[in-house]
């Protein structure tokens, strides 16, 4: 075994290193996902949430709606735990 320096990037994880302070971040995988749907021009916003908002299930046409959003969401639930 032999000693090739610090660590920059573990299990897709960027590591930065300043002083006696460690950084881990993923975006290089955030932006990747914006380049792969073509987000990458947006504006951020926030989305505030009503507070006790009653929520019905969706119907069929309207989850066909939703549909194409389902790899993007598990994308960002992927980033969001590791």
């Amino acid at each position: 075994m032999k000693d090739i320096g610090p660590a920059n990037l573990l299990l897709g994880v960027k590591i930065q290193q300043i002083n006696n302070c460690l950084t881990l971040d993923q975006q290089h995988f955030i932006d990747s996902l914006l380049d792969l749907y073509g987000m990458q021009n947006c504006k951020t916003v926030s989305t505030p949430l009503v507070p006790n908002e009653y929520l019905s299930p969706a119907t069929d046409n309207k989850t066909e709606t939703f549909s194409a959003w389902g790899s993007t969401l598990e994308a960002q639930l992927v980033a969001s735990t590791t």
